[in-house]
């Protein structure tokens, strides 16, 4: 009773609009399951529990696999797992995202050594990996992802750093010096969830980055609800889907414009795809080619190499003018 009433005191205890505090058993409860979920975290990292999936990055106008982003999952024994959307929030809140993070960059550098070490071509794939805002102010990544990429003799430009949009607003100056460190070692910098914040314009005057992220709420979603058809939704649902549409095409006309290349997340359908292709859009990453799969499958995926677009494998500019790749 003595812990729930100190619970409930703390609801309270930094408020200025209300000093009274209200215990209320499913809000403890939920602190209570996030505890658990936080000592169970360490333990799952000893015992091999966390890993990672690869979803494959694709240019649209082949088919061809480009890259992957690496995603952290939390498979535990038996077959359950831990979704992402419910441990990565709380990892956040209680400060353990760096030690997630390491985790999973030093899991995916070990990983392309052994591929190297096997032949496979799957070792030429750039695999990209999230860097988080409590990354980028808790420790040095640059030296961090140096040194593990000098350990295990892997060429940094197989390692690409994926920062949020909202990461570089609220920590600029700290992301400018990561984004000029890692840059000046060879490893591209992707600024993930793009459109998603409010300076998303203004960001891009100042810093240097290898490529974009469409967030993927600008994505015109395929038909819907209850068997309707486009058509037939509600008219303010469809002029939302519209504008997404406008503001999609307007970015990249403007990334092309500004010589940066562009990756569109969440392409689920043949009709998104369509309208990629009509307004210029070049490489996606979505459940439309691929969803997210284990190593292992990602290996077999391109280990063939006519899978595999060589010359474009490094997401070069879009304005370069080239033909179209036909395959390593």
């Amino acid at each position: 009773m003595y812990a729930k009433a100190l619970f409930a005191k703390q609801t309270a205890k930094h408020s200025y609009e209300n000093r009274i505090g209200f215990f209320r058993p499913a809000a403890f409860k939920q602190r209570a399951d996030e505890h658990e979920l936080l000592a169970g975290f360490q333990y799952a990292l000893g015992e091999g529990e966390i890993t990672f999936d690869v979803q494959p990055q694709v240019d649209i106008r082949t088919g061809l696999v480009v890259g992957g982003e690496a995603l952290a999952r939390w498979r535990r024994p038996g077959g359950t797992s831990v979704s992402p959307a419910q441990f990565v929030p709380i990892l956040e809140r209680n400060g353990f995202i760096p030690m997630l993070d390491k985790f999973i960059w030093h899991s995916v550098i070990k990983w392309q050594s052994e591929l190297i070490a096997d032949g496979n071509g799957a070792a030429q794939v750039p695999i990209s990996v999230n860097v988080s805002r409590m990354d980028i102010t808790g420790f040095d990544v640059p030296a961090f992802l140096g040194r593990t990429l000098t350990h295990y003799g892997i060429s940094l430009s197989l390692i690409k750093a994926e920062v949020t949009e909202t990461s570089f607003a609220q920590s600029r100056e700290a992301v400018e010096e990561l984004a000029s460190a890692l840059k000046s070692m060879g490893i591209a910098i992707y600024m993930d969830d793009f459109g998603s914040g409010m300076s998303s314009l203004g960001m891009l005057k100042g810093i240097d980055v290898d490529a974009i992220k469409f967030d993927r709420e600008f994505l015109i979603h395929e038909v819907a609800e209850n068997g309707q058809i486009a058509s037939e939704l509600a008219a303010e649902e469809t002029a939302d889907k519209e504008r997404g549409g406008f503001i999609v095409d307007s970015m990249i006309v403007m990334a092309k414009n500004l010589d940066i290349p562009v990756i569109v997340e969440e392409a689920e359908s043949e009709e998104q795809i369509a309208f990629l292709k009509a307004v210029g859009a070049r490489y996606v990453q979505g459940f439309y080619y691929y969803r997210p799969m284990p190593p292992e499958a990602f290996e077999r995926l391109v280990s063939d190499e006519r899978g595999v677009d060589g010359r474009d494998v490094r997401l070069p500019s879009e304005r370069a003018d080239e033909a179209p790749a036909t395959g390593a």
